[in-house]
């Protein structure tokens, strides 16, 4: 990130992200606007985003709740003022935010009287391929989903308030999950759950080197081309406001641009072809689009009803129903999605989770006698079965064959499972061997991730973290400290090898230092909770093989057939029984929504699972 002074600026030439500390604190809309000078001149209404302040997945723009409202009407809940008229009173402040965003400033409705505000022509010394300035304000914690915009640089000016960026060169994109749904024009997203990304799920995100920086009233910040960024407004001020410019450059874009018309005239004549496509519709801004390839409702008529479905392989949004569809119904809808027979499905909803009735009279009931809304989650769970437990699995075989080995279940899995691998390079551990934690050697990892992360406090950042640099080196040394994705990342590096994670639930094979051309790999499997060391097994020798060629992709075909095995048999962890402790006030709970409910009871937010 490069830091400039408050004198006047062309456009930057560099292809890092520049900021200019205060360089249009003088302009007058860094001095006049507040909410109450914004409500007097905007006349008409802005249409806001609403979206929950905590949720475990991303909350896509297509999914969220929007309102039209007043820049008044908006003040007035922010301020707690109870108005049953006002458009944001179904949606509590503390637990949701608003965003009016992508707001393009015309001369109608007010804005032409804002615009003399922004003597951007005297602050910046170019003018050319600008676009109108681009108006945004939220409340607290309002975000913006991680991206990049395929063409255009931007220029941004934060008038009140303040937002913390976080931005990822170009060069990250092959950790950042990409994906072009929600379809939008010049537009690329992460599928990752900013600002509280899960490692475990996105582990590849350790490999990214982000710039973190917070905009404070009168600052601008240049954001190059292809630069993806997170944007959220901070919680210490209870409302924000920018204007951005994106800035054309021709020559450079229009071959972009041409490859983004093809893209939309191929997304939109696959949409056409769908029955029932989910289109959002923005005034404010170009239209995102979701196709779910969804079914005809089910049920004689009512009210269509949009609900989340959760369940250990992943999740899927069941968008065939309607108020008046049965619980039978429902029960069938989840069961086509999870690929469960719905005699063998439990199903939980509201917050905390409390079990659906679904037997006898209870299939008849409908939807909105439960009462189940629109934008509801469902858990789902199967009925009670006899454990099956991880186990050191040689099938009979004659020839050499990959099998899941059983690191202990405590706190070290990870940790455990690397040693073994690494250890065994020479492959002399027998096919009958248990693998147990060596507790020194792994104090001896843990002491040398954290001096790693302490000499470069800069790579690993508290946006990298999730932390202050300190306070990780501190914590990664505690034994029953989780390892994931960042010491996967960093243990790649001390070895010199590829460390490959196969992920059960998805079947995907992180591969971490993929890129540094490592002559040897090791394989991990992924269960939701814990790691387990994979090998072959060579009934010849009855030795184990941990350290493979990265030439040999058969391996890995191997290790995708053996997580789909697994996925078969729902040999994961059960995250709803299984044990943890809060590390902070050693409260033992059960299950993943006890901890999330403790969570939000006392604000504790370290756990350690407990072995069995």
């Amino acid at each position: 990130m490069v830091t400039v002074d408050s004198n006047p600026l062309s456009l930057p030439t560099t292809s890092l992200p520049l900021i200019a500390k205060g360089i249009a604190a003088c302009w007058p809309s860094c001095k006049l606007w507040t909410l109450e000078y914004l409500d007097e001149m905007i006349s008409g209404p802005l249409l806001f985003r609403l979206a929950k302040r905590h949720s475990e997945a991303v909350q896509w723009e297509p999914d969220c709740q929007t309102v039209f409202a007043s820049v008044g009407e908006f003040r007035d809940w922010l301020s707690g003022t109870n108005d049953s008229f006002n458009p944001f009173n179904p949606y509590p402040k503390d637990s949701w935010w608003a965003y009016a965003d992508y707001v393009y400033m015309s001369s109608t409705d007010g804005f032409d009287k804002l615009l003399v505000d922004l003597p951007y022509d005297q602050t910046f010394q170019t003018s050319n391929g600008i676009t109108s300035p681009t108006f945004w304000l939220g409340s607290s914690g309002s975000n913006t989903l991680c991206h990049y915009d395929t063409y255009g640089v931007n220029i941004v000016v934060q008038v009140f308030g303040k937002k913390h960026w976080t931005l990822f060169p170009n060069s990250d994109t092959p950790y950042m999950y990409q994906t072009r749904l929600p379809l939008e024009e010049s537009t690329v997203f992460s599928e990752i759950n900013f600002p509280i990304p899960d490692y475990r799920k996105h582990p590849l995100l350790a490999q990214t080197s982000p710039r973190s920086v917070v905009l404070e009233p009168g600052d601008a910040l240049f954001v190059p081309r292809g630069w993806w960024h997170f944007v959220q407004s901070t919680t210490d001020c209870q409302a924000t406001c920018a204007v951005n410019w994106w800035i054309d450059q021709p020559e450079l874009d229009d071959r972009i641009r041409l490859r983004e018309a093809l893209t939309q005239l191929v997304g939109f004549s696959l949409l056409s072809n769908c029955q029932n496509v989910d289109v959002e519709s923005k005034d404010t801004h170009t239209n995102s689009i979701l196709c779910n390839h969804e079914r005809e409702p089910v049920g004689s008529g009512g009210k269509p009803l949009r609900l989340k479905c959760k369940f250990r392989s992943g999740q899927s949004t069941l968008s065939n129903l309607t108020s008046e569809s049965t619980v039978r119904d429902l029960l069938a809808s989840v069961s086509m999605a999870v690929g469960v027979d719905s005699s063998e499905l439990c199903l939980f909803f509201g917050f905390p989770p409390k079990p659906l009735s679904c037997s006898g009279e209870f299939l008849d009931r409908r939807l909105d006698q439960i009462p189940l809304v629109s934008g509801d989650t469902l858990t789902v769970d199967t009925l009670p079965k006899a454990q099956i437990e991880r186990s050191v699995s040689i099938p009979v075989s004659k020839g050499p064959h990959l099998v899941r080995l059983t690191a202990p279940s405590d706190n070290a899995c990870l940790f455990t499972s690397v040693l073994f691998c690494v250890d065994n390079a020479d492959g002399h551990q027998p096919m009958d061997i248990k693998v147990v934690t060596n507790a020194t050697a792994v104090a001896q990892v843990r002491e040398l991730i954290a001096s790693i992360v302490l000499s470069d406090p800069e790579r690993y950042s508290e946006a990298f973290l999730g932390m202050p640099n300190e306070r990780y080196c501190q914590c990664i040394q505690e034994p029953d400290r989780w390892g994931g994705g960042i010491e996967v990342a960093i243990l790649s590096q001390v070895y010199e090898m590829e460390i490959c994670l196969v992920d059960i639930q998805t079947g995907r094979i992180d591969r971490f230092g993929e890129d540094k051309n490592y002559r040897h790999r090791i394989l991990l499997i992924y269960d939701g909770i814990h790691y387990d060391p994979l090998a072959l097994a060579r009934p010849d020798t009855g030795k184990l093989t941990s350290v493979f060629s990265t030439k040999n992709e058969q391996i890995l075909w191997d290790a995708q057939a053996l997580a789909a095995e697994a996925r078969a048999q729902w040999r994961f962890t059960d995250t709803v029984s299984f044990t943890l402790i809060c590390r902070q006030c050693q409260v033992p709970l059960v299950g993943q929504a006890a901890a999330q409910q403790h969570a939000k009871d006392t604000g504790h937010t370290e756990f350690s699972e407990i072995p069995p």
